[in-house]
């Protein structure tokens, strides 16, 4: 009997039924899973957890051809197996019906307050935000930039808690900053959750 996953293959399971959904022929790297999976804790994990899914024949290596110079250390991908793409459908399809506020719910366009769509909008581009970037980006001439920062902070924050699996927070952070990214774009709006005050950034 096979012993039960770590939380660390269960996520990266997710998210390939997030970005590859049952794609059989698209390869993946380590650095991708890492992308996919910003709570993962050590630049390790990610190659941890292709370890555990090609041991249970999730996924199985691409062969290394055709890498011209001056590519002196290829990177590895990977692809999932047939019984690979069903796992991960079906993590994906549990983890959306255990917890579907997670992925979030829209705020109406017409609700949302024009600075948190703007900040909305930014994390959409870049895919990648921390508060004190947000702050630099949005705030004009003469504007109070700790307090901008801190209302981007909170906006982030409420994202991430109403919608943890649209926006997480990275384990790594930038000049002392968390770091949110944004794994599935719920479109135009934000997820509907209310900032408060006093989160730290």
């Amino acid at each position: 009997m096979r012993r039960r996953p770590s939380w660390f293959v269960g996520a990266a399971l997710i998210a390939l039924g997030q970005h590859r959904a049952g794609d059989t022929t698209t390869p993946f790297s380590a650095a991708d899973l890492a992308r996919w999976v910003p709570a993962y804790p050590k630049p390790s994990t990610p190659m941890l957890a292709i370890k555990v899914l090609t041991t249970h024949e999730y996924v199985t290596q691409v062969p290394l051809t055709g890498f011209p110079p001056p590519c002196i250390r290829p990177v590895n991908y990977w692809l999932l197996t047939p019984a690979g793409a069903e796992a991960a459908k079906a993590a994906l399809q549990s983890d959306r019906a255990l917890h579907p506020a997670a992925y979030g719910a829209n705020t109406p366009q017409a609700a949302v307050d024009p600075f948190a769509l703007r900040v909305w909008s930014l994390l959409r581009i870049r895919k990648a935000l921390t508060a004190d970037e947000a702050a630099s980006l949005l705030s004009d001439a003469g504007d109070d930039i700790p307090a901008t920062r801190s209302q981007i902070g909170a906006l982030l924050l409420a994202w991430s808690r109403s919608a943890p699996k649209a926006v997480q927070i990275s384990a790594k952070r930038v000049n002392g900053f968390k770091r949110y990214v944004l794994l599935i774009d719920l479109g135009s709006s934000p997820p509907a959750a209310p900032a408060k005050k006093g989160f730290k950034a």
